[in-house]
């Protein structure tokens, strides 16, 4: 069985001795785990996002004697001190088979937006063998414990793929940190001077003459370049260490648009953009009301219905070659004040909403086809589905001071730099001269 090998199982039972030789497993396999007792004082002083298994006994101290919906409301205590509302999928693993109780530890997850995508429910006893050493000490029997949950988890195979993920992202993170910092024994005294010189020159490599304001800024650029080589390690972790369950097949199944949208927007779009680098971001404009009656005119089919204006946002996206930002490269002047202004290179873009519902058809067909035109969509915004159509012949130069207010968002670098090369096609095209014969 694969389990989660970067911190992410919780252990709660108040017997130690019960669950030592689980413990001593996790070990034994290189398996990070949190144990506590259960105690409130025991316990994390925030909420976890990550975790993927807990194991919950389902008598605690203080517990004994209790009703279930009494024992059910005090676990529920626990498992919100330990699993926050934004945590992601897990699966609890219950030390009883008692199904009162489970039913209303599960109702009481609902209800708290922590629901597990599924839970198995065991007895300890069941899993207990005779120790060789100390014959009147049963041990749990881990490999048959195991054995159980990877047969349990079988009815959900998705939670296995995202564990697996999971740990192939950790598993790179490693390999690309032991790579970058073998090039120095950890004995020399100056080991963390070396380590400190690697990121200045990273930075210097990113950042070319461009001086950064402090040194944190400095660090962040030498992470950026990182993050490029990091990817490499990540995909060939993944082509290393990803097995499917057996029997798990990908299902061409419908999804609603809405969840479409919001998937794209996951892709596609970064609400937590870079502060110092606008690269992709997308800037709603309000003071060239002609210039979005023309963008809407060569965009929309007259003949069909528009969207109202007021669901039309007008936009500028920031496609200034990111090298040129980084080096410090771009066009600029000096202002009365003495400081730089800088000149992005933006095309304007159309983000507008779409029908609800969402209907592919209709939106397709009131679009013109056209090489200058190029929609990114649906995406979710704003509690709305939009599309942001994207007009290459109205590429511009923009002063960064007119992109001092935040952006609405920015785009992905997979889909910015689509972005630009359909521009850059665009702008260098020939065009096609050949005659036709009339009809």
């Amino acid at each position: 069985m694969i389990l989660s090998n970067s911190g992410r199982i919780v252990v709660v039972d108040n017997k130690f001795d019960e669950v030592n030789s689980l413990l001593k497993a996790f070990a034994n396999q290189g398996v990070p785990y949190i144990y506590t007792d259960g105690s409130l004082g025991y316990l994390p002083a925030e909420p976890l996002v990550g975790v993927r298994y807990v194991f919950l006994d389902i008598e605690l101290n203080g517990m004994q004697g209790q009703n279930d919906k009494t024992k059910a409301s005090g676990l529920m205590q626990v498992l919100e001190k330990i699993i926050d509302k934004n945590n992601g999928p897990y699966v609890i693993l219950f030390w009883t088979t008692h199904e009162e109780v489970i039913g209303n530890v599960l109702k009481n997850c609902f209800k708290s937006g922590i629901a597990p995508v599924a839970n198995i429910n065991l007895q300890k006893k069941d899993f207990y063998k005779p120790d060789n050493d100390k014959s009147d000490v049963p041990i749990l029997d881990v490999e048959a414990l195991l054995e159980r949950i990877e047969s349990e988890l079988s009815s959900v195979p998705a939670f296995q793929l995202i564990n697996q993920w999971e740990n192939a992202a950790s598993t790179a993170s490693v390999d690309f940190i032991n790579t970058l910092t073998s090039y120095f024994e950890t004995e020399g005294e100056n080991w963390s001077e070396h380590i400190s010189c690697i990121f200045h020159k990273l930075y210097k490599a990113y950042a070319g003459e461009r001086e950064c304001a402090d040194t944190l800024s400095e660090f962040k650029h030498a992470c950026y370049l990182i993050n490029r080589s990091y990817f490499d390690t990540l995909e060939s972790s993944i082509d290393k260490n990803l097995h499917l369950p057996e029997k798990f097949k990908l299902i061409n199944g419908k999804i609603p648009p809405k969840v479409i949208a919001k998937i794209n927007t996951t892709l596609l779009i970064n609400y937590h953009g870079i502060s110092e680098i606008p690269l992709g971001g997308v800037y709603s404009i309000t003071n060239k009301d002609d210039l979005k009656k023309h963008i809407t005119d060569h965009v929309f089919l007259k003949k069909l219905e528009q969207p109202s204006q007021s669901d039309i946002i007008l936009c500028r996206i920031v496609i200034t070659p990111e090298c040129l930002f980084a080096q410090d490269k771009m066009l600029k002047g000096k202002k009365n004040d003495d400081t730089y202004c800088y000149y992005h290179r933006v095309i304007y873009a159309l983000l507008w909403k779409a029908s609800d519902p969402y209907d592919k058809k209709k939106e397709d067909s009131r679009q013109k086809r056209s090489d200058s035109i190029f929609t990114i969509g649906p995406i979710y915004h704003d509690e709305s589905m939009y599309m942001l159509s994207c007009h290459f012949s109205s590429i511009d130069l923009c002063l960064s001071d007119e992109l001092q207010q935040d952006s609405i968002f920015s785009l992905r670098r997979e889909i910015f730099s689509d972005l630009k090369s359909k521009a850059a096609s665009h702008v260098s095209r020939l065009g096609n001269s050949q005659i036709t014969v009339p009809k």
